[in-house]
């Protein structure tokens, strides 16, 4: 269990180095989602079909 979490803090550090900012927290920057996504159109999901 310590090795996992010890490795799960690396690399959420990691993380935070790569992006420029901590997890929850803004970004200087405009170009970032932090985890809210707005589309005017819905999801839609569709069976696959066959080839013939």
């Amino acid at each position: 269990m310590l090795k996992k979490v010890t490795v799960e803090t690396a690399l959420n550090a990691e993380m935070d180095e790569h992006l420029g900012y901590a997890k929850h927290h803004p970004s200087k920057s405009t170009n970032s989602l932090n985890g809210m996504i707005y589309s005017r159109h819905p999801l839609v999901l569709r069976p696959k079909t066959k080839a013939v």
